[in-house]
């Protein structure tokens, strides 16, 4: 409430976001016998705060980072240029032409009377953080539930990403400062694609800049994750409207649903075969018919969190109730390697929320109450006694460094010492040809494939008639993963086959060329 004299009054009435209720700023000049509901130049009825502003002014806060004002008694608003603002903006202190607000990512201040505006904690939320992806400059995205942020570990600098703007749903999706982001992928060096819970996909070609909308036939909302596996697909699960898993072959160019069946899906793999595998509630599925179908192979009666496949051949489920499972015989038998209940059977179950390996049989798992470690391929586990002991971590990755980074409700750790990392260790165990990416492209593609032993590998492209076209591969090859690009500035737009040979090993995709 803010009160002007004793006739002029100003009442916020808050809601819910997404629930249907009239909510917004009131006014009465008659000490409260009517009152008037302000719109004009308002983007959101999601309000917060309202106090007095210089030369009669008011200030106005709200739920996505808005921050509003007022030269002529609510009559008329302008939202100010918040820049990096996010979250709930729940807090004003006004000093002269200085505003001082409070909002989940800490505290903004503008001393030019909200024209641009400046973090005082380094513009950081520390808590709340949903996904950190590096970019490859060594920079960072971090999201958190106040939006998205652009870290620097050079100065442990946080810049905010909200340079976006869809016309149509001003009220809602007017920049990136309120949404909950859920998972990022990266499609290449300055590409990456970023989930959001609010139910949108958004896209950026410039390490975070700038993002538009991604476009897909259906209606997602809820997006609990986005995933990519090593063959390229990208993966994202809704769980409200359009629900279901949705894949992409062609980094988010085309979408199609797996079914409505894995709506709770919260991750995807390629296993040792190159087949697929799917958690999704609390059981784990596999399909060796490129997601077609589906079969279960078991239900492990609590939430699964993570699917992990280690460089020995080992499969792990991360339950977010019942621990932590392996299976070493290629899913037949599986053992429940962290008890039940962590330390304590008087706590509540400790969340396995991920797992890297840093070494070769050496584990480093994620939990709810700090890290836990193996050294012998997950057959025997011990605390980690360190600065995050009892601490939650939501996730945990190596770096292109070997710094393990450690995503906490304390906040996000770096590791003093590197690491090898396992994946750049492994050679591949098997032959294998992945889609070209993109698809459809527009004249240039990437084909990517492996070679598990030293062998004489040729690739061929044809037309859709059969016609060699061009051999993009004809050498021996030592084992390891290639890829090679493939040009067609010269050829006319239709469907193009592209086949590896190698030993015994024979197989054939299709690409599209789109001019």
């Amino acid at each position: 409430m803010l009160i002007i004299n004793e006739n002029e009054i100003y009442i916020v009435e808050a809601s819910p976001p997404f629930i249907n209720w009239t909510r917004g700023i009131y006014k009465t000049i008659d000490g409260g016998s009517n009152w008037q509901l302000l719109t004009n130049g308002l983007t959101t009825q999601f309000l917060r705060e309202v106090v007095e502003g210089k030369n009669n002014s008011i200030i106005l806060g709200g739920i996505f980072g808005r921050i509003y004002k007022s030269e002529d008694s609510g009559a008329n608003w302008q939202v100010l240029t918040t820049g990096m603002s996010t979250g709930i903006v729940s807090s004003f202190i006004l000093d002269g032409d200085r505003i001082i607000a409070g909002n989940q990512a800490g505290i903004i201040i503008s001393d030019d009377n909200g024209k641009t505006w400046n973090y005082s904690n380094n513009g950081f939320n520390l808590d709340h953080i949903r996904t950190v992806n590096k970019l490859a400059d060594g920079t960072y995205l971090i999201g958190n539930n106040g939006g998205l942020f652009h870290y620097f570990p050079a100065n442990n600098s946080f810049v905010g990403l909200n340079n976006f703007s869809v016309e149509s749903r001003p009220d809602i999706f007017g920049d990136l400062s309120w949404v909950e982001i859920n998972g990022t992928v990266q499609i290449n060096n300055n590409s990456y694609i970023m989930a959001t819970y609010q139910g949108l996909l958004f896209q950026t070609f410039d390490q975070g800049n700038s993002w538009q909308i991604v476009n897909t036939q259906f209606n997602p909302c809820g997006i609990t994750f986005i995933d990519k596996t090593n063959s390229g697909r990208i993966y994202f699960n809704s769980i409200i409207t359009d629900n279901g898993l949705f894949k992409s072959d062609d980094n988010a160019v085309t979408w199609k649903k797996e079914g409505s069946n894995f709506a709770n899906c919260s991750s995807v793999i390629n296993d040792k075969q190159g087949n697929l595998m799917a958690g999704n509630l609390n059981c784990l599925y596999n399909s060796t018919d490129d997601g077609n179908s589906w079969n279960l192979i078991k239900d492990f009666g609590g939430q699964i969190t993570n699917i992990k496949l280690t460089s020995d051949g080992s499969y792990y489920v991360l339950n977010a109730y019942d621990g932590l499972f392996r299976s070493s015989d290629n899913c037949t038998s599986w053992t429940n390697t962290i008890f039940k209940y962590i330390d304590d059977p008087a706590i509540m179950p400790s969340s396995c929320n991920q797992m890297i390996e840093t070494s070769k049989g050496n584990l480093l798992l994620a939990t709810d109450i700090g890290f836990y470690e193996s050294k012998d391929n997950g057959i025997s586990w011990n605390k980690r006694i360190d600065e995050l002991n009892n601490c939650k971590i939501s996730d945990v990755n190596i770096s292109d460094e070997g710094l393990i980074l450690a995503v906490t409700s304390k906040g996000i750790f770096i590791s003093n010492n590197t690491v090898t990392s396992v994946a750049k260790e492994e050679m591949p165990t098997q032959f294998q040809l992945l889609q070209n990416y993109p698809n459809p492209f527009n004249p240039v593609t990437t084909i990517n494939y492996s070679i598990p032993n030293s062998s004489f590998v040729t690739i061929k492209v044809y037309d859709i008639l059969g016609r060699e076209v061009t051999t993009l591969v004809n050498e021996n090859k030592n084992a390891g993963y290639y890829k090679v690009n493939f040009d067609a500035s010269k050829l006319t737009s239709g469907v193009y086959i592209y086949k590896i040979t190698s030993n015994d090993f024979v197989q054939s995709k299709k690409m599209i060329l789109m001019k």
